[in-house]
């Protein structure tokens, strides 16, 4: 098991155990998670994956992590994360290596960047900002680095929403 794996379950277990109100439905079949990473084109980083096998999409105090779940409306509006990668995508707002997994209610969204997958199969969450450009008329978008990978980002997202 990869670090960023341990790290998840860790997330997932300090989740488990706190009084956060939180909601999910249920996970995502493995089947659903390869027919998306063949829709988008991209090799899902590991503790991403797991995350949608565990929950699907989640919501903890009114703040969610974009994912997919098996029923019948697949990608047809946030917080499916398909839908969310595909419009960014469309709108030119993410490159073709990129997903989004939610959005941080102050303005920045939170995207994956797949392209820099790691030898343990996993890469950055960033935090995502657009800023305009004037002389452009066009949107400039401005990235940091929120986490390594997903099982940082998610046990940073537990703790900051327990505090």
């Amino acid at each position: 098991m990869t670090e960023a794996l341990r790290t998840y379950n860790r997330a997932r277990n300090k989740l488990d155990a706190s009084s956060l109100d939180v909601t999910h439905v249920h996970g995502a079949s493995r089947d659903l998670v390869s027919m998306i990473e063949a829709r988008l084109g991209v090799t899902l980083p590991a503790s991403y994956r797991q995350f949608l096998l565990d929950y699907g999409i989640l919501e903890v105090e009114g703040q969610t992590i974009y994912g997919e779940f098996d029923d019948g409306d697949f990608a047809s509006a946030v917080p499916s994360f398909v839908f969310a990668t595909e419009n960014g995508r469309r709108l030119g707002e993410l490159d073709v290596s990129d997903i989004m997994i939610g959005a941080s209610g102050d303005g920045a969204d939170w995207v994956i960047d797949c392209a820099v997958l790691s030898k343990e199969g996993e890469a950055p969450v960033l935090a995502q900002t657009a800023r305009w450009n004037a002389q452009r008329q066009a949107p400039d978008f401005v990235r940091h680095e929120l986490a390594p990978d997903f099982g940082n980002f998610f046990l940073r997202f537990v703790a900051l929403l327990s505090s």
